[in-house]
Parts: structure tokens; sequence; C-alpha cells
């Protein structure tokens, strides 16, 4: 994108744009109410009134309007596209009325696509901000997250339900705001610009999404998270930095979720709220104990940065050679507890695409 309008101009209506939008979207993670119709009424009323004014504003020749490559292009004709499918469709839908609510919905995500634009357009510096504004309103919502399964009284409904869903009101949707949480929270961490508490509390949010994403039980969460944390520490250029944040942060994360999946309390949905209290502080203790020690590891490791990173090179052999002893051993793995890979990988398609099937609402799910 570039922009035609004067740099002064640009500086004084980006923050302007950039608020507004952060406002918006904290609305909307706080108070969609999972996949309820109502909310999208209001927060999308206002996200289309919102681009619409931005719209009118570079009509006007206020704000510049944005210029796309190809690739930027392509995904705003894409979108728009399927707005209109989604309304044409009303004319032939069984349902029209669940239509008219999909093509609504759909409208609002277009709108808040050509608020980023304009966002991206009038401030400089554009993604590092939108980032570290998405990095905050996503740890607001981890944190609010992990806060209700510590007391579940918290949530609406928190002390029947185990598996954990709010604020967003539904575990998957929970879960893919983890999945893009663990990308911003690496990149948080391994920047060096970043003052050295920012980097620290990057590790420590990657140490509290990955326990919060494994609470929601969310398989398709999770494959989402390894893809998009893999892609991330490929191409982010600092791969040794990145992995030594996973590496401080993780293995805690499974450890402490480890133990949540075999407390009744945290688990299971028959528990009575007084059971749930009580693991509920007892995560709620250990979270802060263990995140009190990745801080302090990655305090240190940041401070040293310098000394153990002229010490481990990045070497592409030996992690291709690590790749594959991995995949190796799951190999290995599977030929024991599964049989013939075959014929692992055909019952569990069979099974996946079996529509009488249920994976439970459990912690077993995420290995089913």
């Amino acid at each position: 994108m570039d922009a035609g309008l004067p740099r002064g101009s640009r500086e004084s209506a980006g923050p302007v744009l950039l608020g507004v939008s952060a406002v918006l979207l904290a609305v909307a993670l706080f108070a969609s109410n999972g996949s309820a119709y109502g909310p999208v009424v209001f927060v999308g009323g206002l996200a289309v009134l919102a681009a619409g004014a931005v719209v009118s504003l570079a009509g006007l020749g206020v704000l510049a309007w944005p210029r796309l490559d190809r690739f930027g292009l392509a995904a705003v004709l894409l979108l728009a596209a399927f707005v209109c499918w989604t309304g044409l469709s009303v004319l032939w839908s069984i349902v029209p009325d669940l239509s008219w609510q999909y093509l609504n919905r759909s409208l609002v995500y277009l709108a808040f696509l050509v608020l980023g634009l304009y966002v991206g357009v009038s401030l400089p510096r554009a993604a590092r901000w939108t980032a570290a504004v998405l990095t905050v309103l996503l740890a607001a919502v981890i944190l609010w997250a992990l806060a209700g399964k510590v007391v579940p009284a918290l949530f609406p409904d928190g002390a029947r339900i185990a598996r954990l869903r709010d604020p967003i009101g539904y575990w998957n949707g929970l879960a893919l705001l983890c999945a893009m949480a663990l990308p911003l929270s690496v990149w948080s961490a391994i920047r060096r610009e970043h003052p050295r508490l920012v980097r620290t509390a990057g590790v420590v949010l990657a140490f509290l999404t990955t326990v919060a994403l494994l609470l929601t039980y969310s398989r398709g969460g999770a494959v989402v998270a390894l893809v998009a944390v893999g892609v991330y520490v490929a191409f982010c250029g600092r791969r040794l930095e990145a992995l030594a944040a996973l590496a401080i942060a993780v293995p805690p994360a499974l450890l402490v979720s480890a133990w949540a999946f075999s407390r009744p309390g945290l688990v299971d949905d028959g528990q009575s709220y007084d059971d749930r209290l009580h693991d509920g502080l007892i995560l709620g203790a250990a979270l802060v104990v263990l995140g009190a020690g990745v801080a302090a590891a990655a305090w240190v490791a940041i401070a040293r940065e310098d000394r153990w990173r002229a010490r481990f090179r990045w070497q592409p052999s030996r992690t291709r050679l690590a790749v594959g002893a991995v995949a190796a051993f799951a190999v290995l793995v599977l030929l024991v507890s599964g049989g013939h890979p075959v014929d692992w990988l055909r019952d569990g398609f069979n099974e996946f695409t079996n529509p009488t099937s249920t994976a439970g609402s459990s912690p077993e799910r995420i290995t089913s």
C-alpha cells in the first residue's frame, strides 16, 4: 500500500483510526457472546458506520485511498465477492432469514477489512502498531479466560461446563484466537527493539496462551496454532531466538495442562462448584508460580542473548536431521500403538468422517 497524503496528515489520522479499530475489536472480543446474532447488530453496525466514515473522508480528500498490490486487491475482491454471493443466496435459500444473517456478518467482516486498510495507509509503521494492539487485546482475552477457569463464577454458566470458552462463548473460537496470539507472543519476545520487560512478557504470554489453548480441548485450534507458529519461526529471520522463547514457555505450559487434565474439578462437567473452585484456585497458583519461573528464565536468557546466541548457530543441515529423526520417531510410535500406518490412517479418516461419531468433551478428545 502507498499513500498520496502529506506525512503530517497521515500521522494525525492514523492513531485515531487505530484507536477506533482497537475499541471495536475489543467490543467484538468481549461482547460477541459466541455465535449469538444480537451483538452483530450493535458491534457490526458500529464497524459499518466507521468504515463508511473513512471511505467518505477519503472521497473528500481528507484521507488517502489505499493502493493495493495484486495480492491485496485479490483479497479485497474475494471477500467482496463472498459478500455478494451470500446476499444472492437469499433468493434460493430454504432459510432466507439465516442467509440474511450471514450476509450481515460478512458485511461486518468487510467493514473491518476496510478499517484495516485505512489504518495501514494512514499510520507509519502500521504493521508493527497493529501487531502490538492485537497482542494486547488477545492477551486480555487469554487472561480473562484463565481467570474464569480459576474462579468459575466469573463466567455465566462457568460452574457447569468445563471446556474453556469465555469470553468468546465458544471453545473453538477461543482456540483460534490462541492460535493467533502464539505467533504474536513470539514476535514480542524476539524483537531486539522491544524493551526487555516487553520481551519477557511475550514469553510469559506464550506460556499462558499454550495453557489456554489446551484447556479448550480444540484439536483444530491446536493444529492451526502449530502451523501458525511453524510458519512464523520459518520466516521470522530470528529462528534461534524464537525457538528459545518457545523452549522456555511451552514445557511448563504442557506440565500445568497435564496436571489440569487429571483434576475432575477442571475437566468434568458434573462437578460441584466447590470442587471447581478448589481445583481452579490450585490452577491459579500453579500459573502464577510457573509464570514467574518462565519470566525469570526469559529475563536471564534475554540479558545473555548475545552470549548464548554465539554458541548456538542455526544450521539447516542439523535442523533437517532433527526433523527427520522426529518424523521417524512418530512413525515408530504409530507402528507400536496403532498398527500399520495405512490402517491407522484409514481408521482415523473413517472415524473423522463418520457423522454419528463423537469425540466427547473431555481432554481425551485431543488425542482422538
